[in-house]
């Protein structure tokens, strides 16, 4: 044995070399895969929507006469879970890792908070998907025309907002700038998903 070791040393060596390099491109390429599931959104509840009809008013109708379209929304990632996703980015740039959720068409819960109208007949409307107020913050407008009610809802009340994510700011517990598309001021239980036939 020893002169078998003695005699071909080189082939042994170079055997083992060849095979501990496996070894750390094996191990290389398990961890890239697990870092990979922390940074990719959850398939499976990203697929999670719910389809609402939305109230729309053209130009060529009358004042009275309003149209409804189906629009879907994605009510996952949470708020909370997007700024954990984010975090979980810290590879990237900022502007990337936040920039990947923006046109996400998305309704969560939220508690209302204010509302500021601007002199250009504009308002902006404060969330927080906390009702205490120290959680990931929500900034939208509004139509005060097609909801009258965010002049009047109190602060604190547990309501819907559904919307197009514009912008991400992932500082201190995290704020998300929406488009809005839809508000609704009834209670978790009153609205149910909908699932379009063809995804059932």
């Amino acid at each position: 044995m020893i002169e078998f070791v003695r005699k071909y040393w080189e082939r042994i060596v170079l055997l083992l070399v060849t095979v501990i390099f496996f070894v750390f491109v094996g191990i290389g390429i398990f961890l890239q895969g697990n870092g990979k599931g922390d940074t990719e959104p959850d398939d499976e509840t990203s697929q999670e929507k719910i389809e609402v009809i939305l109230p729309e008013q053209t130009e060529s109708q009358s004042p009275n006469t309003v149209s409804s379209r189906f629009t879907s929304f994605y009510l996952r990632p949470l708020p909370g879970e997007l700024m954990e996703q984010i975090a979980n980015l810290d590879s990237l740039d900022e502007k990337v890792a936040t920039g990947k959720f923006s046109g996400l068409p998305v309704m969560w819960s939220v508690y209302f908070f204010s509302f500021q109208q601007h002199e250009d007949k504009s308002t902006t409307v404060r969330l927080d998907v906390s009702e205490d107020g120290f959680g990931v913050m929500i900034i939208c407008d509004a139509d005060v025309k097609a909801y009258p009610e965010i002049t009047e809802v109190e602060s604190g009340k547990k309501m819907w907002v559904a919307g197009e994510i514009l912008s991400v700011d992932p500082s201190g517990t995290g704020t998300i700038y929406l488009k809005s598309d839809y508000f609704r001021f009834t209670e978790l239980e009153e609205v149910a998903p909908v699932v379009p036939a063809d995804e059932k």
